[in-house]
Order: C-alpha cells, then structure tokens, then sequence
C-alpha cells in the first residue's frame, strides 16, 4: 500500500527538528486529521536520536507529567517529539 505523506507538514516538521534549538517539538490539532500519523511517518524516517512520548490521554496532562517527560528527554536526547 502507497503511504500517504502531507510533505508541507512533514517538512516543516523535519524543519525544526533540525534546527539548532533545543526544543520538545510538539505536534497538536483536532482529533482524526493526522498528527500521530505524520509524527510515526516522521519516527520511522529520522535517523537521530527519538523517543516517542504520548499526550493522548483523556482531557489535559497535568503540569507535573509534562515536567517529568521534559526532564526525561533534556537529560538523554537534543531533539523531543511530543504528540
């Protein structure tokens, strides 16, 4: 099967994973458009570094797990993918 790619969000995406600031890249929208989609695209393609990291919980995550999943990734990783 053909894999579907929306190449304007997946290079901005690769855009600024690539820049030079250290940042948790985080991926939001509506439900059903396709951000876990294109973050997996992007995963399966990335040659550095990844840890993938979930927010897909119900309502808000609470301020101490977004602290805890920052920490984790700026102790190990440059670049952190948030969906």
């Amino acid at each position: 099967m053909k894999e579907f790619i929306r190449q304007d969000l997946y290079d901005n995406l690769l855009k600024s994973l690539k820049s030079e600031a250290d940042f948790i890249q985080v991926v939001v929208g509506p439900r059903q458009v396709g951000k876990t989609t294109l973050v997996l695209q992007m995963l399966k393609r990335w040659e550095g570094s990844k840890l993938y990291e979930t927010a897909d919980i119900p309502g808000t995550p609470p301020l101490l797990w977004l602290e805890k999943v920052w920490n984790q990734f700026k102790q190990t990783f440059k670049v952190c993918l948030l969906l």
